[in-house]
């Protein structure tokens, strides 16, 4: 990824969020704080430049929601439900599916570029569902958080920027999901720092979309895979980790993949140093924990998420791979 300046809104991201984490673990207590009571579907203006839209339920009519757009991008992060949009004459459709479904859950990002006054559209249709955050971020912000004196105009970045219309789209990141499922539901906060938990992590959330859409292609993949082949394996993890709740089959795995299941396989270790139901079984488990960490469900429970028949079992696995028992971060909870 290309260095952002020194000041650069985005290289406060990470400052924002230690000292917010600073703040709520002081000594003055938020847990007797009712929920942050957050709307439906609405639209925040983070600071000038940077937008927030974020939805989630069901339509209750057909509809057509229109705006205009000028100089700017935007970043779509759909984590269930369907979208239709047009940007122009660019119709862009993104279907994420629903979680806890028998069919594929698979969040999705999609960023389209704007140079000039465009027509915007989103359709729905009576009884569509959506999960979904959008940021607009403007040509202004971009050039004050990351071009300043350190981004050449002549990289394929900064070319591909300038197509207006250019769109791209990718299965989102766990990192992504993470972000986009705390600005749906943010922690219980004091009125005067919800904002500025709400562009924190809007300003991962783009850097996390950046790093995607500006990946060094020179960049050198493990031994052995051509970097295609790497990034596919790349995308193909993401996937695995947003359907952990799915038992999937290794054909399954690797029609999703697009290849065969001895390619598959060949790929996966060479990219991960893991075979692909080894990496499953880490993603379930790190699931599993951060679920007793801070939803504090019980152990069994733990159990099942991780697809385990017997907590004896689950136990074992669990404490060979994060060195203590789920039952010791169940206590730790507890307090």
């Amino acid at each position: 990824m290309m260095p952002l300046p020194r000041h650069s809104p985005l290289c406060l991201a990470s400052f924002m969020t230690r000292a917010l984490c600073s703040y709520l673990n002081g000594p003055r207590s938020y847990a007797k704080l009712e929920p942050t009571p957050i709307p439906s579907r609405g639209h925040r203006l983070l600071r000038p430049g940077l937008s927030l839209y974020f939805e989630r339920g069901i339509e209750a009519q057909d509809a057509e929601r229109n705006a205009n757009l000028d100089n700017s991008i935007s970043l779509v992060m759909l984590l269930e439900g369907e979208l239709d949009l047009r940007f122009g004459n660019q119709h862009l459709k993104l279907n994420a599916g629903r979680y806890g479904s028998n069919k594929v859950f698979s969040p999705t990002m999609a960023l389209v570029t704007i140079n000039q006054v465009e027509s915007f559209c989103r359709t729905t249709r009576q009884g569509d569902f959506s999960r979904r955050i959008s940021l607009n971020l403007s040509h202004k912000w971009l050039e004050q958080s990351l071009c300043g004196d350190t981004i050449d105009d002549t990289s394929a970045t900064a070319a591909q920027l300038e197509k207006h219309l250019s769109t791209r789209q990718w299965k989102a990141s766990s990192r992504a999901c993470e972000l986009a499922e705390q600005m749906l539901t943010p922690p219980p906060l004091p009125p005067e720092l919800i904002s500025l938990y709400l562009e924190s992590r809007a300003l991962d959330l783009f850097l996390d979309a950046w790093s995607h859409c500006t990946r060094n292609q020179d960049s050198r993949p493990a031994r052995g895979i051509s970097t295609r082949n790497y990034y596919r394996m790349c995308e193909l993890a993401s996937w695995l980790k947003a359907n952990t709740n799915i038992h999937l089959s290794l054909e399954q795995i690797a029609t999703e993949a697009n290849t065969t299941t001895a390619t598959l396989q060949r790929h996966f270790r060479q990219a991960h140093g893991l075979s692909v139901f080894e990496f499953l079984q880490h993603a379930r488990l790190e699931k599993a924990r951060l679920a007793l960490q801070s939803e504090g469900i019980s152990v069994s429970e733990a159990s099942d998420m991780a697809g385990y028949s017997h907590t004896t079992s689950f136990s074992t696995a669990f404490k060979r791979h994060f060195g203590i028992s789920p039952k010791q971060v169940f206590t730790r909870k507890a307090r």
